[in-house]
């Protein structure tokens, strides 16, 4: 009995492995979104606190710096446009958001080879922070989005 336990244990253990090496020979799916990013331009209407747009051109013009790619991928501008910003809304007045359209053109051609849209919601306890979060929610967002690296803290 113990015997068959073993056996049976070890069986379990050795179709794991395997399965892990097989996982790795097969190419994963192609990343979306996968562009050599060399600028981004952030733009809003005059209803949306500079902070805000500034915050977020800091932040992403950072993580373009401090990302490296090693292959040869289409070089693409960002154009990041806020649009229907809301900021200490709610019942608390601790609600933040905005609507985010971003479009990626080519550096070569100027056409736009992708774009897309997005809302963040933030929450703070103090409105002076609001548009500092809305950025940094923003700027993580589009991080993500178009695999750039986070830029080290200083």
């Amino acid at each position: 009995m113990l015997s068959r336990l073993l056996r049976f244990t070890a069986g379990v253990v050795c179709v794991l492995l395997l399965a892990g090496c097989v996982s790795r020979v097969v190419d994963p799916a192609p990343k979306k979104f996968f562009y050599d990013v060399r600028a981004v331009v952030v733009v809003a209407g005059p209803k949306v606190p500079l902070p805000l747009v500034q915050g977020v051109e800091r932040r992403m013009s950072d993580a373009v710096a401090a990302t490296a790619r090693s292959e040869l991928l289409p070089r693409v501008i960002l154009t990041v446009r806020l649009e229907q910003v809301g900021i200490s809304i709610g019942l608390d007045n601790n609600k933040n958001e905005a609507e985010v359209k971003v479009s990626a053109a080519s550096v070569e051609t100027g056409e736009v080879i992708a774009q897309g849209e997005f809302k963040v919601l933030t929450e703070t306890g103090s409105a002076s922070l609001a548009a500092e979060s809305l950025a940094e929610e923003v700027s993580a967002r589009l991080r993500s989005l178009f695999y750039l690296q986070r830029p080290p803290v200083q």
